[in-house]
């Protein structure tokens, strides 16, 4: 059984301070609404103490005003990473991925490149053109694939999904030409086979820097240690190939 923590634990830490933050600005808001009556009717009947006290009482209004926007918050982002995590769980069911197992998931925008588009090009397109490509989108990676794909009023949208392996092709880039690991101009570029020689190229930006950077990093990783366990495959083969290669040599005639 899914537990509230384990879908929690999937929000980007980003997100989870924007949400502490609208809780903090609801919080300030009851709190200025208090002082703005309590001073109002202070001047009104000339009683001081209501000045006294709704400043007193200021520190407990705000906490009880962010607590409340909180639990109004928090459940509704619960429910969507809820229902992201099993229409990602689904897209990539239907690709035949074996592990459904959702490690990361955060949203972002996705943009296809057009085949023979390099990255510096696609900046040149006209904005109309590019708004139709690139849609706000929900980005998941899971034990053996990545699934990408965008709200809709039936349902999820596919973007695009594809096994993590050989195949598979991952980079990244800052667009402002700086170094910063974790930045917001951050671009990760997908690359994979479609089949029948055909290959599909995606662009991946998001407002949280800190999922996109881990998302890159844990494709990597990934796509390296396939990489290896392949060749490490690979080679006893193209040893007893030399082998035999060798023994038919000495017997030939």
């Amino acid at each position: 059984m899914l537990r509230e923590n384990e879908i929690w634990n999937m929000v980007p830490p980003e997100e989870k301070l924007e949400l502490l933050a609208k809780s903090h600005v609801s919080g300030i808001y009851t709190c200025v609404i208090l002082c703005a009556v309590c001073f109002t009717l202070a001047i009104a009947f000339k009683v001081q103490w209501l000045v006294w006290g709704s400043l007193c009482l200021s520190p407990l209004v705000f906490q009880s005003g962010a607590a409340k926007a909180w639990r109004g918050l928090k459940p509704k982002v619960l429910l969507e990473y809820l229902a992201a995590r099993s229409v990602a769980r689904r897209f990539a069911y239907a690709a035949n991925a074996q592990g459904l197992d959702v490690e990361l998931l955060f949203r972002g925008k996705v943009m296809e490149l057009r085949e023979g588009e390099t990255p510096d090009l696609s900046e040149a397109i006209d904005s109309i053109e590019k708004n139709n490509r690139e849609a706000i989108a929900w980005i998941g990676l899971l034990r053996d694939s990545i699934v990408a794909f965008k709200e809709g009023p039936g349902g999820g949208t596919l973007q695009f999904v594809s096994i993590t392996d050989r195949r598979l092709e991952v980079s990244g880039k800052n667009s402002d030409k700086s170094t910063a690991e974790y930045s917001s101009k951050r671009e990760v570029f997908v690359k994979f086979a479609k089949g029948f020689g055909k290959s599909a190229s995606y662009r991946i930006t998001s407002e949280y820097p800190v999922a996109l950077n881990a998302f890159e990093k844990k494709l990597a990783i990934r796509l390296e240690a396939k990489r290896r366990a392949a060749a490490e495959a690979e080679a006893p083969r193209q040893v007893q190939s030399e082998s035999s290669d060798e023994f038919g040599s000495r017997y030939d005639t």
